[in-house]
């Protein structure tokens, strides 16, 4: 059961590296995409130009998770690049609504709660649970399984005893 969990965990922490890998990706084609330099990323947010530069560059592929919450959240809300876009790569790169009239309605207020608390994890967390799903089904498959062998031996011994007590009769 041990290595049945250690073999989930390693999928979970795989599915949410390719995620934040591919959030990571556009996040960096959006900023080139609008001409930004590490200093006017810099002067903009609590983020370090090195740093910034470093991402830009490649040259740091992980960058923290609150790094990327920044960037994320001074693309979405400064540049109005669209979060579909950056979560999940669908729509156009650039959010052409107004965000001060969209924001009058309550379904809107509603989704930019949800969006400052769950944030570009939605993702990561959906593919989560979709690997969980999958992992379930793995698990009532080994199980049933190893009720069927289960099944099997008890049938064997049965049967064995059976021609042990009509041997002996």
């Amino acid at each position: 059961m041990y290595n049945l969990l250690f073999i989930i965990k390693n999928k979970l922490c795989k599915k949410y590296k390719f995620v934040q890998e591919k959030l990571l990706e556009r996040i960096i084609n959006a900023i080139k995409h609008l001409g930004l330099t590490g200093y006017e990323i810099a002067e903009k947010t609590p983020l370090s130009q090195v740093g910034i530069d470093k991402i830009l560059n490649r040259t740091s592929t992980k960058p923290r998770d609150t790094t990327i919450e920044v960037l994320y959240n001074l693309l979405s809300k400064e540049y109005n690049i669209s979060k579909s876009w950056l979560n999940h790569g669908l729509g156009d790169m650039k959010d052409e609504t107004n965000e001060k009239d969209n924001n009058s309605s309550i379904d809107n207020i509603f989704k930019e709660l949800i969006s400052k608390t769950i944030g570009y994890k939605l993702d990561e967390i959906l593919l989560c649970l979709e690997t969980i799903k999958e992992q379930n089904k793995e698990i009532i498959e080994y199980i049933d399984s190893q009720r069927l062998k289960d099944l099997v031996s008890v049938e064997k011994e049965r049967v064995s005893k059976n021609k042990k007590t009509t041997k002996n009769t």
